[in-house]
């Protein structure tokens, strides 16, 4: 089981995080829905061994299982929303919904390497300190899973997960920032669009 910030009681929720994030970072969130669920952040970087995406799964069912939570929703951030796809298509008897946010597309995207690493200071422009700062802790502490984490968000193809999700009948949220640098608005759309997914809301 994965390492994990927990806030809230009632249903659960669990958080899954941006890019070399950290959950602590999403704390000042989860306070917002802790009237209301219990909202659980694991930390997705910091697997036992080397990261691959299969191995990031179990960790995280394990987790699950840790909790004893028979059914989830899922809110994804950025990388951590193709996590969820797959966490949904492996499991989508144990998922009551998935909100994804500003996250990854359902197709291979090395064209989002070349938009991050085009201007890195205007990326930091637009994160908070409380990113930057976990960012930079991250691959101080992890180093080799966030070089193989980004590998395969990059390099993976994501639509199989997706028709999944949608056979399954899961309903799916999708919630896009309207100045997403690296995510542009297009991507929100065609995943929630080309791909069906079930129930669409555009922010």
């Amino acid at each position: 089981p994965l390492r994990s910030e927990t806030v809230g009681a009632g249903p659960t929720i669990v958080l899954l995080h941006g890019y070399a994030m950290q959950p602590d970072t999403y704390l000042p969130m989860a306070r917002l829905l802790a009237d209301r669920a219990r909202v659980v952040i694991p930390h997705i970087l910091a697997l036992p061994g080397r990261w691959t995406f299969d191995h990031a799964l179990d960790c995280l069912e394990l987790t699950l299982d840790e909790l004893e939570v028979e059914r989830v929703s899922l809110l994804g951030h950025s990388f951590g929303g193709g996590i969820e796809l797959g966490l949904a298509a492996r499991s989508p008897d144990r998922i009551v919904e998935c909100v994804f946010s500003d996250t990854l597309g359902v197709s291979r995207e090395f064209g989002l390497a070349r938009e991050a690493l085009s201007d890195p200071l205007a990326d930091l422009r637009l994160a908070t300190p409380a990113a930057v700062s976990a960012f930079f802790r991250s691959w101080v502490t992890h180093p080799i899973q966030c070089a193989a984490s980004a590998l395969w968000a990059f390099t993976s193809d994501r639509s199989e997960a997706a028709e999944i999700c949608v056979m399954a009948g899961i309903p799916c949220h999708v919630l896009w920032a309207e100045h997403d640098r690296i995510f542009p608005r297009d991507h929100g759309r065609l995943l929630a669009l080309v791909h069906l997914l079930r129930l669409v809301d555009m922010t």
